[in-house]
């Protein structure tokens, strides 16, 4: 996705755009439908992925929201799921979670140092660049409730497609330019895909118990759905 993208139609309150991959990379192109919904703070997607040849590939959605500068201002809305798995290394010099570590519940998440992070209450007290996995989610759809705000900001996908949510909390912890130290930001990215560890760890043993790649053909398109909306939350 890395790639310049060319608009393919425009019109209303849509758009098209696509990518076109290398010649010799398994997929051919990517398309993407965004549409504004008329009336509600809503926003859709719809991505086709055109197989140039058989294979599997892990993949996922980027879905990136900001955060409020109090710690614990935003509390994430959390699907059920099978397993919670930390990082199998370390994501930063400043992480602080335990690496390959599975918990029952992102409210618990072991530390290095010893006891727990509620990793539902964001920010974090301290500064630290994180992933966890949520694997086997019981349903497509999580949010991020803005407390002092008075709104939530919701996920929707296809859980059957992409099975396991990875949570990307970038809180504080970069130090290098061009972070410094400043950013704070949340990715919800649904995936079917072993962490951020690429295609070769993705198709080989990997600590997580849910499927990490999708199978495409060049026969017809894999078809992804999400969206993003906001509401009010009291």
């Amino acid at each position: 996705a890395h790639h310049p993208w060319q608009v393919q139609k425009t019109g209303g309150r849509s758009a098209r755009i696509f990518v076109d991959y290398p010649p010799g990379h398994p997929v051919r192109r990517l398309e993407r439908t965004v549409a504004l919904d008329a009336e509600l703070p809503l926003v859709t997607f719809e991505d086709r992925i055109y197989a140039r040849t058989a294979c599997r590939l892990p993949i996922g959605l980027h879905p990136i929201f900001r955060l409020p500068e109090e710690p614990g201002a935003a509390s994430l809305e959390l699907p059920a799921c099978r397993q919670v798995h930390t990082y199998p290394g370390r994501v930063d010099a400043s992480s602080a979670f335990l690496p390959d570590a599975a918990a029952g519940s992102a409210r618990e998440i072991p530390l290095r140092a010893g006891g727990t992070a509620d990793a539902t209450r964001l920010p974090l007290p301290f500064g630290t660049e994180e992933l966890l996995m949520l694997c086997g989610v019981a349903e497509g759809r999580a949010g991020v409730r803005y407390t002092r705000e008075g709104f939530r900001a919701v996920l929707r996908w296809d859980a059957d497609i992409l099975p396991s949510l990875l949570l990307w909390l970038s809180n504080r912890g970069r130090r290098q330019a061009p972070w410094n130290g400043r950013n704070l930001c949340l990715g919800m990215e649904p995936v079917a895909a072993a962490f951020d560890l690429g295609t070769a760890a993705s198709l080989g043993r990997t600590p997580v118990p849910t499927p990490t790649f999708l199978r495409l053909a060049p026969e017809e398109p894999l078809v992804l759905a999400h969206s993003l909306s906001a509401e009010a939350a009291g």
